[in-house]
């Protein structure tokens, strides 16, 4: 009786349950991750027992129903707010610039879409990357993948044509110094201008 019906969210705590004790021995015995596990076990057996009290007191369709959009709505909620747009670059020469702008430049239109809501673009080029202002704070640049992650980058405020705008540096490692990047920087917004 206690298993007889089976619902989605009693699927999902019995194969959470078993995904975490597979993560536990998978890490070698890491204790330090132990105490995580053992929370979202608990979380896990309690949601269990929840649902196992809903199915006496709720008809088993509805529940079932109720479950299944409930699961919907929180993988759809968490592809949502994991979502990224991501601007690779690909360039021969140590260093790049990124140049947000009104006037024009690359949009989140633009690039193509990556899974559910992500985004994702890889642009091969060793000039000036223009893109536009409104993806300063939302968008990733990811430098080339042969820098191995290891980069440093500057900004810095700018006017071009009268509108405002940011310039940034990106440099591979630490081989540009701090006054070095300032002087590329000039360089490139009196090119732009």
């Amino acid at each position: 009786m206690f298993f007889r019906e089976i619902t989605p969210l009693f699927v999902v705590c019995i194969m959470g349950v078993i995904f975490l004790v597979a993560q536990f021995f998978r890490s070698n015995y890491d204790y330090n991750i132990a105490a995580y596990l053992i929370i979202f076990i608990i979380l896990l057996v309690i949601v269990f027992f929840a649902d196992r009290f809903l199915v006496t007191k709720i008809a088993y369709k509805t529940l079932f129903i109720g479950e299944a959009i409930f699961l919907a709505a929180v993988i759809l909620w968490y592809a949502y707010s994991t979502s990224y747009t991501a601007i690779g670059i690909e360039t021969s020469k140590p260093y790049f610039f990124v140049l947000y702008t009104d006037d024009d430049g690359l949009q989140k239109k633009d690039i193509p879409s990556k899974g559910l809501f992500s985004k994702e673009i890889v642009i091969e080029r060793d000039s000036t990357i223009k893109v536009n202002y409104v993806l300063y704070n939302k968008a990733q640049i990811d430098p080339p993948k042969s820098w191995n992650g290891y980069f440093s980058s500057k900004g810095v405020d700018t006017t071009i044509n009268g509108k405002a705008a940011i310039l940034q540096i990106y440099v591979r490692g630490e081989g540009i110094s701090a006054e070095e990047k300032d002087q590329l920087l000039r360089e490139e917004i009196e090119k732009i201008k």
